[in-house]
Parts: structure tokens; C-alpha cells; sequence
């Protein structure tokens, strides 16, 4: 029998059609956005992830401040569980009729490294979150939290730390024996810009460097020895002669 002309292409074209979902049904499926993609900074997020730990380690504790900054903490207590309370200075932002006039926070915290020292991020219930830039180091008497926000420099001292003892000022409070009266950097007041009479703190005083050798050949203490003193200028490894000493 054959087949009319006229049938030809329309016999064509559903073998075509044919060939084409017998295709479609023997290739694999191909599930779209059932798994996650694996990203490429997988091991760097990990890392940043210890560093957040190990930071926020380093930094948990409580802490509080003699003389509050402007705005600044009074008490900080950084939880170990991620979590925080604060009371702080009101800066202005309401009246009080009892003192002390503080203000209560609390929030979420964590931590990172950051050039030689921290970067704290505080995030208060309901409210903008701040960063603030922090070194934790031992200060002239405890271990000391200092803060750095907004052009606003505040220092705290661990719970636990004996508080700073309060020096000069207007009332020219003296410093105890073997102790030297320095600048406290949490006041806002610098001496060295224009403030006059800035009250400081005490610290103690660095035992006074006991000269030895030298042109009179001055000798040091029992126990004790004579070693060139790198403050002087006077190299006796390099052309210096009777170069003085300082007794260790």
C-alpha cells in the first residue's frame, strides 16, 4: 500500500515528537535547590568563627568605672553565655531624683580581634547597636578594660581589681609612698592639651636607676651587677669608653 503524499510530513513530524519525549523521559532528573551550596569561605567562616570564641573569652567578666565617661559604662557585666548587663551614664537624657543617675541595658555581645587589641559589639534590647574599639591590659593597680567609641575613651577595672586611687586635682591629694601620680585618661581631662589642674591616679613608682662604672669607676650593691645603660647613648660595644652603667 502506499502512503499518500499528503500523510508523509505529518507521519514525520510524531515520530519527531515521539523521539523527543522518549528523551525526556530517560534523562536523570535534576533536583533544583534541594541542598545548600557549599561556599568556597567555608574554612575562613569556621575560623572566624574560633576567633569570635576566643576573643569573647578573653574579654568575659565584669567590670565597672570610679569616674564614668559621659554616655560611658558604670558597670559593664560581659556572660559568658553571649548575653550582657550595663548600667550607664545618662549623659543628660534624664532626671534624676536619686543617685547615683544611671541607666539600665541589656543585650546580646560578642567579640574579634582587632589590630593588637578587640573590637567589642554591643547590642542593647530594643535599641541601635554600638562597636566599640577595646585593649584589655593591667593597669597601675588592676586589670583594666578600656573603650573607645563615638571619639569617647572610657576605662573600667575588672570586678575583683582594687580601684584606682585618686590623685592631685584641685585638692592636690597625694599619691602614698613608693606610688607616683600619672594622668588618668578616663576623665576627658589631658593636660597636655589646655587641662589645668586634671585630677590623675596612683601607680607606683619605678625604682630610680643606681648608676655604676663610668670615669668613677662607681660600683654597685652585694648581689647586684653593672650593665650598660641602653637610655645614655654611650655604646661600649661600639667606640663608647667609660661608658656609665646601671646596677641590676
Amino acid at each position: 500500500m502506499t502512503a499518500d503524499p499528503l500523510e508523509l510530513p505529518m507521519i514525520a513530524r510524531s515520530f519527531a515528537i515521539a523521539s523527543l519525549l522518549s528523551l525526556f523521559v530517560a534523562a536523570p532528573v535534576v533536583a533544583v535547590g534541594c541542598a545548600a551550596p557549599v561556599s568556597s569561605d567555608a574554612e575562613s567562616v569556621g575560623e572566624s568563627q574560633d576567633d569570635l570564641t576566643a576573643a569573647a573569652s578573653e574579654l568575659t567578666g565584669s567590670y565597672s568605672a570610679e569616674h564614668a565617661a559621659k554616655g560611658g559604662f558604670v558597670e559593664l557585666d560581659l556572660k559568658s553565655n553571649g548575653h550582657y548587663t550595663a548600667k550607664l551614664d545618662p549623659n543628660g537624657t534624664i532626671v534624676c531624683v536619686t543617685a547615683p543617675c544611671v541607666l539600665p541595658e541589656s543585650g546580646t555581645w560578642s567579640a574579634s580581634h582587632h589590630a593588637g587589641g578587640y573590637r567589642l559589639h554591643i547590642n542593647p534590647a530594643g535599641a541601635a547597636s554600638r562597636l566599640y574599639d577595646a585593649t584589655k591590659s593591667a593597669g597601675p593597680s588592676s586589670v583594666v578594660l578600656t573603650l573607645s567609641h563615638g571619639g569617647v575613651t572610657q576605662t573600667l577595672s575588672a570586678a575583683g581589681s582594687p580601684a584606682a586611687k585618686s590623685c592631685g586635682g584641685f585638692a592636690g591629694l597625694p599619691c602614698g609612698a613608693g606610688e607616683t601620680c600619672i594622668d588618668d585618661p578616663s576623665d576627658g581631662c589631658d593636660p597636655a592639651h589646655g587641662g589645668a589642674d586634671c585630677p590623675g591616679i596612683c601607680t607606683a613608682a619605678k625604682p630610680a636607676k643606681k648608676s655604676c662604672g663610668g670615669f668613677a669607676g662607681l660600683p654597685c650593691g652585694a648581689g647586684e651587677t653593672c650593665v650598660d645603660d641602653p637610655s645614655d647613648g654611650c655604646d661600649p660595644a661600639h667606640g663608647g669608653a667609660d661608658c656609665p652603667g646601671i646596677c641590676q
